[in-house]
């Protein structure tokens, strides 16, 4: 006898084996939101209680693009192990790393733990990747992921809210421990992909190998440095932006808040958008879209005479943030043989990690040097030639077909 699977409205297309493996990404998403929420907005602000530096606040900051920094140690990994296990047990050993925090006192024992959970947890990316890029159908994987990350940003949005007024009222110890057991409880619900991965999972030949990869693929060698110029352009300016809020247009606490809830609405209403895009066009056919859209960021910021102007680029932000998480996913699993989506993935990984890890230091450096404003200048220059690359990707696709 079987079992009927509720699964969402939006969701409700979904037909056949594909229902329950549907149910198993969304409701382990969710659980990820609520952990999400609960402790990555706090990070920052609690390292800088406790007596953090600029320095180490740095570091903070560098620590997830310094994770990703180890991408192709997780890529070897897959060689051995299903994604899905990967997915499971890589993502509960990084979340299970806030049960430890009880016992932290110092600014340095944080760090030192958030750096540890940011290594742990970059395994789930290339990971996560092979595991959509192999159970979705290509005709269905953006609306299908596309409303998976919509629960993903709702459960995270409200996790954050609930967060703040927890961690007013309760040591920041606490709260991160319960939110570690949402996130180990997310993670382990991957478990039961198991059996059904190795359905849809056929390894025909081992991956050749993450650098060969980029020595064999043009497109791939032209997408990594489209979207590491992007997200230069996105680097540089983070820096500059708290600048320009407090020395320049002498933005309120009110205002700051506004412009992180704005932008996180549009992130939350944009994943749908997206998802029906990808389907529609492919991922490479709308990477250049979501490059300008992101070009008109730093330009508000460049002009912006006051505060409530920077709404628009709130809103503009939080639109290409929801399209750029699921554009890179799924350019990879157009460009890759399904066997080498995690070594891929690896690759572009590193170099998010390289350029995470440079770019806001030289920003810093800059701005002893430049106007703040002149920072966003340097910021569209950037995108710009990302644009033009996204193009010529586009191009070189037509070419080969």
């Amino acid at each position: 006898m079987s079992t009927r699977i509720l699964l969402p409205r939006p969701l409700a297309h979904v037909r056949g084996r594909l229902r329950p493996l549907v149910k198993v990404d969304l409701t382990a998403t969710l659980l990820y939101g609520l952990f999400g929420g609960m402790t990555f907005p706090f990070f920052a602000v609690i390292a800088r209680r406790l007596g953090a530096g600029p320095l180490a606040l740095s570091f903070l900051v560098a620590a997830p693009a310094v994770g990703m920094l180890l991408s192709l140690l997780w890529a070897r990994l897959l060689r051995r192990w299903s994604a899905a296990t990967v997915l499971a047990w890589s993502g509960a050993l990084s979340r299970g790393l806030f049960l430890l925090t009880p016992l932290i006192r110092t600014s340095a024992a944080y760090i030192g733990l958030i750096f540890c959970f940011h290594a742990a947890n970059s395994a789930t990316s290339p990971a996560y990747t092979q595991v959509v890029g192999v159970i979705y159908p290509v005709e269905e994987r953006g609306r299908i992921v596309g409303i998976v990350r919509t629960g993903m940003a709702l459960a995270w949005i409200v996790a954050s809210l609930a967060g703040g007024r927890l961690h007013q009222s309760l040591p920041f110890q606490w709260v991160f421990a319960v939110a570690g057991l949402f996130g180990i409880a997310g993670s382990l619900v991957y478990r039961r992909l198991g059996g059904a991965f190795s359905l849809f999972h056929r390894e025909v030949e081992a991956p050749r190998g993450a650098f060969a990869a980029v020595r064999s693929d043009l497109r791939f060698r032209r997408f990594l440095v489209a979207f590491f110029l992007y997200g230069t352009g996105y680097w540089l300016s983070a820096p500059a932006v708290p600048i320009l809020l407090v020395d320049v247009l002498r933005a309120t606490d009110f205002q700051v808040g506004l412009l992180a809830s704005t932008s996180s609405l549009f992130w939350l209403l944009s994943y749908r958008f997206w998802g029906r895009v990808i389907d529609r066009k492919g991922a490479m056919g709308t990477l250049r879209w979501a490059y300008t859209m992101g070009f008109f960021t730093p330009l508000v910021y460049l002009v912006a005479p006051n505060v409530w102007v920077l709404l628009l680029a709130a809103a503009i932000d939080g639109v290409v943030t929801a399209g750029i998480d699921l554009l890179w996913m799924f350019a990879i699993m157009e460009m890759a043989p399904r066997q080498e989506i995690a070594a891929y993935t690896a690759l572009y990984n590193t170099s998010v990690g390289i350029r995470g890890t440079t770019m806001p230091f030289l920003s810093g450096f800059l701005l002893q040097f430049i106007p703040v404003r002149a920072i966003f200048g340097l910021a569209m220059g950037s995108i710009l030639v990302s644009i033009w690359l996204a193009r010529r990707l586009r191009n070189t696709l037509r070419e080969i077909s």
